[in-house]
């Protein structure tokens, strides 16, 4: 939330500055799906399948570390190391979606944590689960974005951040009344 505060602010200046590069920002800034044409999917389409590659092949050393750092430390996991290869990882996937899509926020907070309630364990099913549902997720919401306001066509990340935003709140609560239960 806060690295997201800071780039906002950067946006912002960049902008207020030069405000003729809103013109060719509003797109990706809001995200969405239209004018997106086969063609340009090749690229991130390559770099999302070498990434969930990379990911699945790490499946194990994903499913070691949420022991905790001392426990993967003790199977011989090199847990920094290890942290940073996952971190490239993520980024490069979230690079590449965003490469075609723009900032379409709350996918990646709202689909893993229903991937992870179907799938309670094995981090390799979880992320493939997890792709599939956010694409279909994607989707969905464009199609909603697209129909439900006709003629006029709603970005999709809007759409995505009406309903992202109640889910992050419902994950708060849960979570504080789970740090409860636990106190207890």
């Amino acid at each position: 939330m806060a690295l997201t505060a800071v780039f906002t602010a950067g946006i912002n200046l960049i902008l207020i500055v030069n405000p003729d590069a809103y013109v060719g920002s509003a797109r990706f800034i809001v995200g969405g799906l239209n004018g997106v044409l086969m063609r340009d999917l090749a690229g991130p389409a390559a770099l999302i399948a070498a990434g969930l590659g990379v990911a699945c092949l790490c499946g194990r050393g994903l499913d070691v570390i949420q022991l905790g750092d001392a426990a993967a430390h003790g199977l011989g996991l090199p847990v920094r190391r290890f942290r940073l290869a996952m971190l490239a990882c993520a980024a490069l996937l979230a690079g590449a979606a965003v490469s075609f899509a723009g900032l379409l926020g709350f996918v990646g907070l709202i689909v893993p944590h229903v991937a992870r309630a179907i799938i309670r364990s094995g981090s390799r099913a979880q992320l493939m689960l997890s792709a599939l549902l956010g694409a279909a997720f994607a989707c969905a919401c464009d199609l909603f974005a697209r129909v439900a306001f006709a003629p006029f066509e709603v970005p999709v990340g809007i759409i995505m951040a009406f309903l992202g935003g109640p889910f992050f709140v419902v994950l708060i609560v849960r979570s504080r009344r789970r740090g409860e239960d636990d106190a207890v």
